[in-house]
């Protein structure tokens, strides 16, 4: 059973499980995050504030990378209010 985890401001829902690496690129994006390739199959993705997050292209994208992707929105969206 996937466990759906709601990131409300952006009224987007992303599973722990089975995601695609473009759903989190759409997702960022969406928080005006941006993203450059290191390269090889990882690419970086920059917040508004400056915190870094690296993901790996994989299909499907790892439950972590999930988690740290909502993790790091959450953080932006507590520091602007």
């Amino acid at each position: 059973m996937l466990v759906e985890v709601l990131v409300s401001s952006a009224e987007k829902k992303l599973r722990l499980k089975d995601n695609r690496f473009e759903d989190a690129d759409r997702l960022l994006s969406s928080h005006d995050f941006r993203r450059r390739n290191t390269g090889g199959f990882h690419y970086v993705f920059t917040s508004p504030s400056g915190q870094m997050l690296p993901i790996p292209k994989h299909k499907p994208a790892k439950e972590h990378y999930v988690r740290a992707v909502v993790r790091i929105i959450e953080n932006e969206e507590g520091g602007q209010g």
